[in-house]
């Protein structure tokens, strides 16, 4: 990242904001893998053949027995399901400000998605996901004039403060935040609880627990980079969309620009799509179909060694038939720089 001041396309300094105990939006430049893509970034025009997986992330090694492109999802739509509405917890965190349409948005049974397996590292097989971490609870997609690069669980006037003022917030909140390009431009943020701290603090003994303390609580920008994962899965859109998005697991930060921020209380991840050209396009391509489309992801945290596998799928969310007209405006904060 760049030490000169901070514009809106830009991330700000990191801080403490109150009433936030702590704050790290710091970008950890991610170093590049021997596992990196083979794609020449160099093009300079776009091909629908060309995948989200193919762009200049670091696409998972996820190959083998079981890996591989599609047999990372497993196509069973028996396994789909979506989510249900009496949930008085999340009724309450999604009652203020308005949220995306209910019919828009649900959450797949996360079972769908394969995983590295424990043995993964010896033989390459890959397991059903099992059940999700994290509970998805609502999920917000809002237009903006510019980016806002700290995120929204830190304004003021967004659910999450929101809900810690009424004291109504889940014991952790861990927000996934996508920055759709512009102008205008656009954030997807889907919000998970996490009901049991032991899951993610170390406690718990499980390999998930171990791999997600270092994720959520270390101090490792560049782990972080190196370490989430997106699965994504076309489940009803066309051929184009089809072979630009693919299916394959990819690790986001390696050149997709990622920024974190970080408190006791909620853990925000912002993923700035505009940060590559590539990844641009494939958006572009996805939103220009947003009304004919259903997607599935899934949010992983790589495993790289047998002491952090099996793997688990953090949370996932389904996105039907998405609209982009008549969204809820959202204003940069007042003392952003």
């Amino acid at each position: 990242m760049s030490d000169n001041p901070p514009t809106p396309e830009e991330a700000p300094k990191t801080e403490e904001t109150p009433p936030i105990p702590y704050v790290d939006i710091q970008k950890q430049g991610a170093a590049e893998s021997s596992e990196t893509d083979d794609m020449d970034t160099a093009t300079a025009s776009y091909s629908c053949t060309s995948s989200i997986t193919d762009i200049p992330f670091r696409s998972s090694t996820d190959e083998g027995t079981d890996g591989g492109t599609s047999d990372d999802v497993d196509v069973d739509q028996s396994m789909l399901s979506d989510t249900d509405d009496d949930d008085s917890e999340r009724d309450l965190f999604r009652s203020r400000p308005a949220i995306l349409d209910i019919r828009q948005w649900a959450e797949p049974d996360s079972d769908q998605f394969k995983v590295r397996g424990k043995n993964y590292i010896k033989d390459h097989k890959k397991i059903r996901a099992g059940e999700s971490m994290f509970k998805l609870i609502t999920v917000d997609l809002v237009e903006c004039e510019h980016p806002i690069m700290s995120g929204l669980c830190s304004k003021e006037d967004e659910r999450v403060q929101l809900a810690l003022k009424r004291g109504d917030l889940p014991p952790f909140v861990v927000a996934i935040n996508i920055i759709v390009p512009g102008p205008p431009f656009y954030h997807l943020v889907m919000y998970y609880k996490v009901d049991d701290m032991d899951a993610i603090n170390g406690k718990a003994g499980t390999p998930f627990s171990q791999l997600a303390n270092k994720f959520f609580f270390g101090e490792s920008d560049k782990f972080r980079d190196e370490t989430f994962k997106l699965i994504p899965k076309i489940v009803d859109g066309n051929f184009v969309v089809r072979k630009a998005v693919g299916s394959t697991p990819a690790i986001m930060g390696n050149k997709l620009k990622q920024y974190y921020v970080r408190t006791d209380r909620f853990f925000e991840l912002i993923l700035d799509v505009g940060s590559s050209p590539v990844a641009s396009n494939v958006v572009k391509i996805a939103k220009g179909f947003a009304k004919t489309l259903i997607v599935d992801m899934a949010f992983v945290l790589e495993g790289n060694d047998e002491s952090v596998l099996p793997e688990k799928v953090m949370g996932s969310c389904r996105l039907k038939h998405i609209s982009f007209k008549g969204l809820r405006q959202v204003a940069l904060p007042e003392d952003y720089e």
